[in-house]
């Protein structure tokens, strides 16, 4: 009998492991794309077939998170101009 507690033990360390870094890994991915307020039960809707289980789907908390794209990238600031440096004339020590 402990033997078969020790394989289910076993088995659900495993599967932990396995959710957590899939979780983990798909947070960090919409972090990226700009969504901050992602829960467990978002993961749960997008990614597996168990959305019934999660509930009802909540709003972006920003209008920015929604306008985002994951592979958009924000157009970035414009760069101050390049400022030539200052000619200095050359002289040697023979025309001194």
């Amino acid at each position: 009998m402990s033997g078969l507690c020790g394989i289910g033990y076993y088995g659900y360390t495993l599967a932990d492991q396995y959710v957590y870094q899939a979780y983990e890994n798909w947070a960090f991915d919409q972090q990226i794309a700009g969504r901050t307020d992602v829960t467990f039960a978002d993961y749960l809707r997008e990614r597996t077939p168990l959305a019934f289980l999660a509930g009802k789907e909540t709003a972006p908390a920003t209008p920015d998170a929604r306008a985002r794209t994951p592979g958009s990238v924000s157009s970035p600031t414009a760069a101050p101009p390049i400022v030539a440096a200052p000619k200095v004339a050359k002289v040697r020590c023979s025309d001194v």
